[in-house]
């Protein structure tokens, strides 16, 4: 689900960025444009650093509390 957000919000900065730099602003929300970039795949989201970061801290934690509480 993490992933997902993030996916969007990478679509979102695409959007923005594509507007910004428009001389003339139309205000449109051009989502299926910003599929074809190469830095807006799903995939790249899901497996971010930041995800795999703070899920890796996750496990860990749960397995060495689950070997104090079973020793």
């Amino acid at each position: 689900m993490d992933g997902y957000f993030l996916w969007q919000e990478r679509l979102f900065r695409g959007v923005y960025d594509d507007v910004r730099q428009q001389e003339t602003t139309d205000f449109k929300m051009n989502i299926p444009a910003q599929f074809k970039k190469v830095d807006n795949k799903w995939r790249d989201s899901v497996c971010s650093l930041t995800l795999w970061i703070f899920y890796s801290v996750e496990v860990v934690f749960i397995v060495v509390v689950f070997f104090i509480l079973k020793g």
